[in-house]
């Protein structure tokens, strides 16, 4: 289960996603999808949650659970590499 991500409104950031044009977008729903359960999130209730969200992504995208997942995912360790900065031009 991916955690919330604090990271909106971060300038840097956006414009790393900004350069993704095919993830962006799923990454932002499921960003924002999973920032709507910030104050429910338990590990109980984590599976829960995942399937929610890939259920909206799946419906509203239109792609796969597994192709969403992966689009995220990969968002995800682009930004944390950002912000450990460990992004260079060659890994964007």
């Amino acid at each position: 289960m991916a955690k919330i991500n604090k990271n909106n409104g971060d300038s840097e950031i956006e414009d790393l996603i900004d350069q993704y044009p095919e993830e962006k977008d799923v990454y932002r729903y499921m960003r924002n999808e999973y920032d709507k359960y910030e104050d429910t999130y338990l590990e109980e209730n984590a599976d829960v949650i995942e399937e929610k969200v890939t259920a909206k992504v799946i419906e509203k995208f239109g792609i796969s659970p597994d192709e969403a997942h992966h689009l995220y995912t990969v968002m995800k360790f682009r930004i944390a590499k950002l912000q450990k900065g460990e992004l260079d031009d060659n890994s964007k």
